[in-house]
């Protein structure tokens, strides 16, 4: 709030404001500077949102209690911002855990909570050079960072509403030179394989695990 009253310009686009309190006094300064910094943290390894915070705020020293009964807290309010429908302290989660059949590979690089269950799906089209991961979650696939696009597009691709994401994501830097730089969250399957692609792609189809079954398939089960 003292940044927007101050007219500072990069934060004047927000339009929705979430806070938390404390029925009692339990929420002390010490306690309210160790959520801060256990709150940027989150907010930051999460990758669901860009924290505009210059620098990382200081964590307060608490006693074993104190930090106890603070982490039950912040565990409280995760959950609820959840149910709020604000899940930027977490990270997305893969939905279906079946077992990966190739645990251990070291071209994932993600922010998102996956492990050697986590089913990964490849959109990889050598004759057009693309080569893509992603994992389907809630809000839809999460591409994760390193995959490759194709570098140019179909003719037909250039008015389609999927080129003009495609082309933002060039320009906004979350693709360079052909990779994603960072891990994307895309709400269609479809857009996602068809950035990827560089033309319209059924992505229930386009993605495919290991086990060589499509998200459709994996889905039906």
């Amino acid at each position: 709030m003292q940044h927007y009253n101050n007219g500072d310009k990069e934060w004047q686009d927000w339009n929705e404001c979430v806070a938390f309190c404390s029925k009692d006094a339990t929420l002390n300064k010490a306690k309210i500077k160790y959520l801060e910094n256990r709150l940027y943290n989150l907010a930051r390894s999460s990758g669901r949102c860009e924290v505009m915070n210059g620098n990382e705020p200081k964590q307060s020293k608490l006693s074993m209690k104190d930090k106890a009964e603070t982490e039950e807290y912040l565990d409280n309010l995760i959950i609820t911002f959840g149910a709020m429908g604000y899940r930027f302290l977490q990270k997305y989660s893969p939905v279906k855990p079946f077992k990966k059949t190739d645990a251990g590979r070291s071209d994932i690089d993600t922010s998102a909570n996956i492990d050697s269950e986590t089913v990964i799906f490849n959109c990889t089209w050598p004759k057009i050079g693309c080569d893509a991961h992603g994992i389907i979650v809630p809000e839809g696939i999460l591409v994760l960072k390193n995959s490759k696009i194709r570098h140019d597009t179909t003719p037909s691709f250039k008015n389609k509403g999927y080129n003009v994401l495609r082309e933002k994501l060039i320009n906004d830097g979350v693709i360079v030179n052909d990779i994603f730089v960072t891990d994307y969250l895309f709400s269609s399957y479809s857009a996602a394989a068809s950035v990827i692609c560089g033309n319209s792609t059924n992505g229930r189809q386009a993605w495919v695990n290991d086990d060589h079954q499509s998200i459709e398939e994996y889905l039906s089960n």
